[in-house]
């Protein structure tokens, strides 16, 4: 079998039809080059591992065997490789041989299935990853709320705080004013208790001095009742 050696960039996979999908390794056995995806039966199913690998190439020559001359049109299941009249004859006598079309044809359906399944883990991933971003979209949509609620009720507690804080001073104004009348009030009183205990008291020692009786109890009957100061003060 002749081979064309290339660059890798320069020869396609057999497989992506129309894609132009640069290959990664051709199959000797299989005359096939395969990208990464269309690669992977002869890296997993254990018959095509047996086929030998090689790097990128183009296939340039008839499909000969290079024991015989012959088409290699026949495929050993036991061997996993394409044989020709002769080789079935001499080396592969009774092993399980089918037309190479066949097994290629059954790659080919594995390799669809196989592609089939590689679409459908994309799509589930896809979903997921949408499923994923949706739901972090909607955290945040909700995250946006609560802080919003948040802000809407530390507000409220703030203002309610803040309300009563104004009454409770208000209150307590009121009350500072009122203990100041009370004491002024009381101040004044005791103030004119004072001059009119002085006053009493001046007389009382001016009445000391008088010899005359009758003036003494006329003086006395005069005065009101005794000043009980002790009795206005406020506790």
């Amino acid at each position: 079998m002749v081979l064309r050696r290339q660059q890798s960039e320069e020869v396609s996979c057999d497989f992506c039809q129309g894609n132009n999908i640069m290959a990664v390794k051709s199959c000797l056995v299989c005359q096939a080059s395969y990208c990464e995806i269309h690669l992977t039966p002869h890296l997993r199913d254990p018959p095509l591992m047996k086929h030998r690998l090689t790097d990128p190439a183009t296939f340039v020559t008839s499909n000969l065997c290079r024991t015989h001359n012959m088409i290699l049109d026949m495929f050993c299941k036991r061997d996993q490789t394409p044989i020709c009249v002769k080789c079935r004859e001499r080396d592969h006598r009774n092993h399980e041989i089918v037309p190479i079309e066949k097994e290629s044809k059954r790659v080919r359906t594995q390799m669809k299935k196989m592609e089939a399944e590689f679409n459908q883990m994309v799509q589930a991933r896809s979903r997921k990853l949408e499923e994923i971003n949706a739901s972090a979209e909607l955290r945040n949509i909700n995250k946006e709320r609560q802080i919003q609620t948040s802000i809407q009720v530390v507000t409220g507690v703030i203002g309610v705080i803040e309300s009563n804080q104004s009454l409770l001073m208000e209150e307590i104004e009121q009350k500072h004013e009122a203990a100041e009348r009370t004491k002024e009030e009381f101040i004044e009183g005791l103030g004119q208790e004072i001059n009119e205990v002085r006053k009493r008291r001046s007389e009382l020692k001016h009445l000391e001095n008088t010899e005359d009786p009758l003036h003494l109890l006329q003086v006395r009957m005069t005065w009101k009742q005794p000043l009980s100061i002790l009795s206005n003060v406020s506790k």
